[in-house]
C-alpha cells in the first residue's frame, strides 16, 4: 500500500511513500524481505490473511495477521472502532483450545491447546502446567500436563493431546509438548498454571499461580468474564 501512484523499484523496497507492505507463502519473495511481515501461514483458494481484531492490531510482525475463509468488507461493512478494542494482554494466555479430535467427524486427530505469548520478550515455561476439569468438576490433579522450554516473543506454543475413539482427523503436527489430557469436546475448563501441583476447588480463579482461565460450553461453572466461551 503506497501513497503514490509509482511503481515500486524492487520486490523489497522501502521507499518513503510505503504504507504497509505484507508478504504472504514462504515462495515469495516478498515473504523473505529482511524486517518486514509476513503472514506465518501459506494462503490457499479457501484462505485469506487478516490482520487480527478486524484490522486493529499493528505490532509489525507476524503476530498481527491469521488466516480464515474469505470475507470481502467494504464501506457499507459495520464499522470497526479500535478504540473498543482492550489493549493486548500482559501475560502468556490460553489462545486457542480443542477438544473434538479424533471424533467422528472430528477436524483433528487429537486435543490440544495453543498458547500466545503477547510480550515483547521471552517467557521460559519450565515449571508451568496446563490442568484440565470437566464442566462442573474439580479433579484438577488427575489431568495435568507439565510444560517446559520458552514461548517466544510474539509467538506461539502448541501443546498435543489425547484422541478421541475413532482417531478421524488430521494430524496435529510439530507440537512443543506431547500430552495425554482428554478434553471435552463441548464444554470444560482448561487452566494455564504456573506450578506443576494440582489446583483445588471447581473455580480456582483467585490462586496466586493462574496465569490464564478458560471456563468454555454450556453449564461450565467456572469462567473469565461475563460468560462461559462457547461450546
Amino acid at each position: 500500500l503506497t501513497s503514490t501512484a509509482v511503481v515500486l523499484p524492487d520486490a523489497c523496497s522501502t521507499r518513503a511513500d510505503i504504507l504497509d507492505f505484507i508478504g504472504y507463502s514462504s515462495s515469495s519473495n516478498n515473504a523473505t524481505c529482511a524486517g518486514r511481515t509476513t503472514i506465518p501461514t501459506s494462503l490457499s483458494n479457501t484462505l485469506a490473511g487478516f490482520r487480527t481484531l478486524g484490522g486493529c492490531t499493528f505490532n509489525n510482525n507476524n503476530a498481527d495477521w491469521a488466516v480464515a475463509p474469505p470475507a470481502p468488507r467494504n464501506s457499507a461493512s459495520p464499522i470497526n472502532d479500535c478504540t473498543t478494542h482492550p489493549q493486548a494482554t500482559q501475560h502468556v494466555m490460553i489462545s486457542q483450545v480443542y477438544g473434538g479430535g479424533g471424533n467422528s467427524g472430528a477436524t483433528y486427530a487429537n486435543d490440544f491447546v495453543e498458547l500466545y505469548n503477547p510480550l515483547d520478550t521471552d517467557v521460559p515455561l519450565d515449571g508451568w502446567s496446563i490442568q484440565y476439569a470437566s464442566t462442573a468438576g474439580n479433579g484438577w490433579a488427575g489431568q495435568i500436563q507439565p510444560l517446559g522450554g520458552t514461548i517466544y516473543a510474539h509467538n506461539y506454543f502448541l501443546i498435543k493431546l489425547a484422541s478421541g475413539t475413532t482417531g478421524e482427523g488430521l494430524s496435529v503436527d510439530n507440537p512443543n509438548v506431547i500430552g495425554s489430557i482428554n478434553m471435552s469436546g463441548t464444554a470444560g475448563k482448561m487452566a494455564l498454571v504456573k506450578r506443576y501441583g494440582g489446583l483445588s476447588g471447581n473455580c480456582p480463579i483467585g490462586d496466586l499461580d493462574l496465569v490464564d482461565f478458560i471456563g468454555y460450553g454450556t453449564g461450565t461453572d467456572c469462567f473469565e468474564g461475563g460468560a462461559p466461551a462457547p461450546s
